[in-house]
């Protein structure tokens, strides 16, 4: 959930690390275009700067539009990217431990947020808000020059090329993920 501390999120997801590489290589085996594969692999790597984007994305466009719905998403993600407090007491003013009613605030402002964003992407010309990029943004993104994704996992390795008017795929037979590790190292 938002409300946990950035370190927590990191902590919880390090067990599935490699999974979004393991996901990308199975969808590109099953005959998936590179796109799709593509947005699969930058879904689970980009877990938590997604959800760190979410907390800072750019909102010059709402604020423009819609002052009233920028304020209420400032106010709602400096409250859940604010670090947990501690308090003194660790009892409450209305008798719960302190720690239970911070997690319970925590939780109604995440309830809050996602309802908010709910309902800008309702409203006219808001529909992608805080979404990835479709194909057509990143093709203009890599315009001059191409952008390079490399998924190396035990299935298969593969370089994306999203260049200004297409995304592909290369396969990458002779690469093991075992070397792009060693060369990893090595940088």
């Amino acid at each position: 959930p938002r409300s946990l501390k950035h370190t927590d999120k990191q902590h919880m997801l390090a067990d599935f690390a490699g999974l979004a590489s393991t996901a990308a290589a199975t969808a590109l085996n099953a005959g998936q275009d590179a796109y799709h594969a593509l947005c699969i692999f930058e879904l689970g790597r980009g877990v938590i700067a997604g959800l760190l984007m979410e907390m800072r994305g750019d909102i010059f466009d709402l604020k423009q539009q819609h002052p009233d719905l920028a304020a209420e998403f400032t106010s709602l993600r400096d409250e859940l990217d604010a670090p947990v407090g501690r308090t003194t007491s660790p009892i409450s003013t209305d008798n719960t431990p302190s720690w239970e009613s911070q997690a319970k605030r925590g939780r109604e402002a995440d309830q809050k947020f996602s309802e908010l964003i709910t309902r800008i992407r309702a409203l006219p010309g808001f529909h992608n808000f805080l979404h990835p990029p479709t194909a057509d943004e990143l093709m203009a993104a890599a315009n001059p020059d191409p952008i390079i994704v490399l998924n190396s996992s035990s299935y298969r390795c593969d370089s994306f090329f999203i260049e200004h008017d297409r995304i592909r795929v290369l396969e990458l037979p002779d690469l093991k993920v075992e070397d792009v590790k060693n060369r990893v190292c090595d940088l």
